[in-house]
């Protein structure tokens, strides 16, 4: 009859037991491979294609990296090398200009900082080296290359407030910093100053109107105070002491409201001081949260 063992159905007379099945089974699938060998061959290099694919896979990659890098690198050393500063300063500024390969233009200006330039060459190459840094959106080399440029290399501060290539770089708190320390650029005290004056800007003029009555009003007491020792000691010829008196009172009330007046002044532009300071403070701080929030979003 038909039995079913494992969910498999044999047409045998007998039960099967288990390791009958399997031996049965075995039996079976080697006589198959026996009559049919090219299945069997096919089988094996399919599977053995499908082991080797991964790494036929990455050697096509590996390879082709190693292609491109080794095409870099031919393409880096096919660049004319400059011989002098003036020749790199000039292709640099070629690669700058038309090109825009600005990290070649990076290259080339630095290469210029190496080839010992003059004076002038220097300051080139490193207010062009700060131009393409800036476009590369890198404010902080940019910065110290402008910077470098005026301090040590008599670059004018005018030519980097006027250049459109550094429109983004003045907008930075970089550009601030390089400034305070820049020749003919303000220091943090002297911006602080002008602040503190433009909120006051008559109180020079009053300093010095103020200062000059009240110093004119001292010299005047000082004159009547001998006058008076004069009219006391009395004598032929001595003033009188009536008038020297109301002199004297005259020239020190002078001089107590003159004094008062410039000490008022003076207090006034301490005060202003501190709270321009103040601010300054908070507005770099301000300015330093405002980057900072946009780097992180960014």
């Amino acid at each position: 009859g038909k039995r079913t063992v494992d969910s498999i159905h044999w047409k045998r007379g007998a039960a099967l037991t288990r390791s009958s099945l399997f031996a049965h089974v075995a039996i079976r699938m080697l006589v198959h491979r026996m009559r049919h060998p090219h299945r069997l061959l096919r089988q094996r290099q399919a599977c053995q294609a499908r082991q080797l694919a991964p790494c036929v896979r990455l050697s096509t990659n590996r390879s082709h990296c190693l292609r491109v890098a080794a095409a870099k690198a031919e393409a880096k050393s096919s660049k004319p090398q400059p011989k002098s500063a003036k020749e790199a300063v000039e292709a640099g500024l070629l690669e700058f200009g038309q090109r825009r390969d600005y990290e070649e233009a990076v290259r080339l200006f630095k290469a210029a900082m190496d080839l010992k330039p003059s004076s002038q060459e220097a300051a080139a190459a490193l207010f062009n080296l700060g131009c393409a840094y800036a476009k590369q959106r890198k404010f902080k080399d940019a910065a110290e290359a402008i910077g470098e440029a005026i301090n040590s290399h008599d670059l004018k501060l005018e030519v980097a407030l006027k250049d459109d290539d550094l429109r983004e770089l003045r907008d930075t708190r970089e550009w601030l910093d390089m400034m305070s320390t820049a020749k003919g650029g303000l220091s943090r005290e002297q911006k602080v100053n002008l602040r503190a004056e433009a909120k006051a800007p008559f109180r020079l003029a009053r300093l010095i109107i103020f200062g000059g009555l009240g110093l004119g009003a001292a010299i005047g007491l000082l004159v009547i105070l001998g006058r008076l020792a004069s009219a006391v000691k009395g004598g032929e010829g001595a003033p009188d002491l009536t008038e020297s008196l109301a002199n004297l009172s005259i020239n020190a009330a002078a001089v107590a409201v003159f004094g008062f007046l410039v000490l008022r002044d003076l207090q006034s532009k301490e005060r202003d001081t501190r709270v321009t300071s103040r601010e300054e403070g908070l507005g770099q701080l301000l300015v330093s949260v405002i980057l900072l929030l946009c780097y992180f979003l960014n």
